[in-house]
């Protein structure tokens, strides 16, 4: 039961919201203070860095300017001087571009090899050169994470975003070569979890504030003096909470919200255990997602000991070792059996009828997931039974479908007893039926040039793990996607003509998804070719 509402907070729970942002402050500030009076490596942990060095310099290669410029990319979220919700390209960019002296540095000369970038920001700002705002200190924000913690992150600078994010691109690249392909791991673990909590051969590790815990003189010691460099330069060191002007040292090298630190700590982690595999001589598969570990069981009794030494802690409670259970990146197994629970995400609010009718449909489908219909059969006639309080039918729709539009079933139903909704199939054999729809407002783009320079930049294909380039289809179609949706506008001029004709036009007005959290539910018709 626990796990089951791990992630729903209630409305009189354990901690309330405040409770909830102290303890996350003060875990932050501990972790800080841990690690930055962090003693020296024992002997034993300098091996094993020292094998991890060389293992990290033959993973990375040589660092290249030209690539890291085509990789960056400005962020989609909040950074400083950018709230959420004007997180978008062209506002952006017609703010001041924040970042640190160093950063700020690299991006004029960055500028210097796209002039085409340099002429969208003065069109946005309205001025003939860039316009910088400098930032020394990050502020700490905490997210919802579960009933009784925050997670903690650090919006990055504008311009520190973009620095970074190339950076990890170029890292996530390189792990891809040694077959830790990010993009597809997160399901790779999930899939081992199964086969582990069977053999019991490998152990399924987790670590305690893994992000903070790198302090600057541990990747000093593991990653090439090159690429140390690069990801050193321009890192802020310092800190302060939304709630206080006082700033604080920050004695983590990277936290979440930088570009790099996921691809960074899976290189890390995976460099050390590969060490300490290659110092025992002992045999068996390492994976890394993260801070998800995957490793021999003989192999624990090092890890527990060298670990603790550089600064980095084992979350007992997450670590299994002995038992036929193992969890991983979202997937808990017990004996080879999927045993993790339906866990719904959200706070205790009042909902309209049909808000609450889309998270009556969500938490049908999420609990199909998990179990059999004929396992759970009284959960599920309650469920429906509050459906038909607030509508006539229960909608059904294809597996395909989002989990919040309808109930997904395998085939169209009839049933007496259950009012579902009729899908009908015409003459061209197609399926006919209704869904519900999450609609954003539409924000109308004023400057449509930061868009077309994002979308068009380094259309080249990347290469998979295996050396072979990605399929050119792929990449055509990514491209072919509409940018923005075009709508009429409100008060279009009197005398719009076309210059040839001189007939009237209707104007439209180029829009993207608003990010101020405004969305209407719609009940609408669909239609497909094949139900499953």
């Amino acid at each position: 039961m626990e796990n089951l509402f791990k992630r729903y907070v209630f409305k009189n729970d354990l901690f309330n919201d405040s409770e909830l942002e102290s303890l996350a402050i003060s875990k932050f500030a501990e972790t800080q203070h841990r690690v930055g009076s962090l003693k020296e490596p024992s002997f034993r942990s300098k091996l094993v860095i020292q094998r991890a060095r060389t293992l990290c310099r033959e993973i990375l290669g040589d660092y290249d300017l030209e690539e890291h410029y085509h990789s960056c990319r400005f962020g989609k979220r909040a950074s400083v001087g950018v709230p959420k919700r004007d997180s978008y390209l062209d506002s952006r960019l017609a703010a001041p571009l924040s970042g640190s002296h160093a950063h700020i540095k690299w991006f004029k000369s960055y500028l210097t090899s796209d002039s085409k970038l340099e002429a969208v920001i003065c069109e946005c700002q309205k001025s003939d050169v860039p316009n910088y705002a400098v930032c020394d200190t990050l502020t700490l924000t905490n997210v919802p994470k579960s009933y009784k913690s925050l997670r903690s992150i650090m919006p990055n600078t504008t311009i520190g975003g973009f620095y970074s994010y190339g950076l990890g691109r170029m890292l996530q690249r390189r792990l891809t070569n040694v077959g830790l392909d990010i993009r597809r791991l997160q399901m790779r673990h999930r899939r081992l979890v199964k086969l582990f909590s069977r053999t019991r051969t490998h152990v399924t590790a987790d670590l305690s504030a893994a992000s903070d815990s790198f302090n600057w003189s541990l990747l000093c010691r593991i990653i090439p003096r090159q690429w140390f460099n690069h990801l050193n330069l321009g890192r802020i060191r310092k800190y302060k909470v939304k709630s206080s002007k006082e700033t604080y040292p920050l004695s983590s090298f990277m936290t979440m919200g930088i570009g790099f630190t996921f691809q960074l700590q899976t290189l890390v982690f995976y460099c050390l255990l590969k060490s300490l595999q290659e110092l025992t001589g002992l045999k068996g598969l390492i994976s890394v997602y993260g801070d998800d570990l995957i490793y021999p069981t003989a192999l624990h009794l090092y890890v527990r000991q060298v670990f603790p030494d550089l600064g980095l802690l084992i979350n007992e409670d997450k670590t299994f070792v002995k038992e036929s259970f193992r969890e991983s990146c979202g997937a808990d197994s017990y004996c080879g059996i999927d045993v993790r629970p339906f866990q719904p995400e959200g706070c205790a609010s009042m909902l309209s009828s049909r808000e609450y009718e889309l998270f009556l449909y969500k938490t049908i489908n999420g609990l199909q997931k998990r179990w059999d219909k004929v396992e759970i059969p009284q959960t599920l006639r309650f469920l429906q039974s509050e459906l038909i309080s607030c509508t006539d039918t229960i909608l059904q729709v294809p597996p395909s479908y989002p989990d919040y539009s309808g109930v997904h079933v395998d085939q169209p139903m009839k049933d007496f007893l259950t009012p579902w909704a009729e899908v009908t199939a015409d003459n061209n054999l197609s399926f006919c039926f209704s869904y519900l729809r999450l609609c954003t407002r539409n924000r109308i783009v004023v400057h449509h040039a930061p868009f077309y320079w994002d979308k068009l930049r380094d259309p080249a294909p990347e290469k998979d793990h295996y050396g072979e380039e990605v399929d050119v289809n792929y990449i055509y179609a990514r491209f072919k996607r509409e940018l923005f949706r075009w709508v009429k506008s409100k008060y279009p001029p009197k005398n719009y003509r076309s210059k040839v004709t001189g007939r009237r036009l209707v104007k439209l007005e180029a829009t993207i998804a608003s990010k101020d959290g405004s969305i209407s539910i719609i009940r609408q018709t669909g239609t497909t070719n094949t139900w499953n």
